[in-house]
């Protein structure tokens, strides 16, 4: 009897061992469309993930299996419940603005309305708003001018009915360009303010 009793428990405990958890990730690609990359590491290999739906399964003990693209429909079926509990995604605007100045472009003045209507529909919401400039000048002044153009568009959402609890401010002076350039180079796309609404 307690033969028989420990063969089953080893049987039991091999067949555990055998069947280790094996995870599934899966590579998605975000809002936009665009994908990054992932690579998983165990203590036997590793895997990269670059496609979108790009899916892998991955136990600890085990080298990792060759990826394959799994359809839109899969990842929904197998990961319903996570993906509808998901937050909604951020909204982002970029505000451009007159070089050297706290003065946004027209076509920017024409944007708020939308972000207001954006706002209003998403409440409660945080409204991020973060100030930059390009390399032209000096980097203190710089700094300071990306302050002021974020500060400058607050005042602007406040003025069209955003609440103020909602809105933080901050700064990045010539730190964070979009477009990458030299020193002292003064380049459109980076004087700019970033406007996400989550």
């Amino acid at each position: 009897m307690y033969r028989q009793l420990g063969i089953f428990l080893f049987t039991l405990t091999l067949l555990a061992a055998c069947s280790a958890k094996k995870d599934l990730f899966v590579l998605m690609p975000d809002p936009g469309g665009k994908v990054g990359a992932i690579t998983l590491y165990n203590n036997v290999g590793e895997v990269k993930l670059t496609k979108a739906f790009e899916s892998v399964r991955f136990a600890k003990a085990k080298a990792p299996k060759v990826p394959v693209v799994i359809s839109a429909e899969e990842v929904n079926k197998t990961f319903n419940e996570a993906l509808e509990v998901l937050p909604q995604a951020p909204d982002k605007y970029i505000l451009y603005f007159i070089s050297g100045t706290t003065t946004l472009t027209q076509e920017s003045k024409n944007k708020l309305p939308d972000i207001l209507k954006n706002i209003k529909k998403r409440i409660p919401c945080d409204v991020s708003v973060i100030g930059h400039s390009d390399t032209k000048g000096n980097y203190k002044n710089n700094l300071k001018l990306s302050w002021q153009r974020a500060v400058k568009v607050k005042e602007e959402l406040l003025a069209i009915g955003v609440y103020p609890e909602l809105i933080e401010v901050a700064s990045h002076g010539e730190a964070a360009p979009l477009v990458p350039t030299g020193d002292n180079v003064s380049e459109p796309q980076n004087r700019r303010v970033e406007v996400s609404v989550r």
